[in-house]
């Protein structure tokens, strides 16, 4: 069974991009606070992440990854590494909102 506490890790060279964790919830449609409802974890630490303060670890990852349908390998620098499916995606401005 692998570590849950282990270092932050996302791919085989440990790094994470995040604009991958922000493309995949906006493609779900979700707020920071419906993510973290849906993972468990702090809508904090998904700011943070986000905002490329610090790196999830492992298993936040793995639940990362589950709740927004795509492969741990989604989050690794690069592109392209997995494609993501948006024919049933609906695309609204949020501009102008407070």
């Amino acid at each position: 069974m692998p570590r849950l506490d282990g270092p932050p890790v996302s791919s085989a060279d440990g790094r994470f991009e995040q604009f991958r964790l922000i493309q995949a919830r906006r493609l779900a449609g979700w707020d920071r606070a419906e993510l973290a409802a849906r993972t468990g974890i702090s809508v904090l630490d998904i700011m943070r992440w986000e905002c490329n303060i610090g790196q999830p670890r492992h298993y936040q990852l793995v639940k990362l990854s589950e709740a927004l349908g795509v492969p741990l390998a989604f989050f690794a620098p690069g592109r392209p590494h997995c494609r993501l499916d948006t024919s049933d995606l609906h695309w609204c401005s949020t501009e102008g909102r407070a």
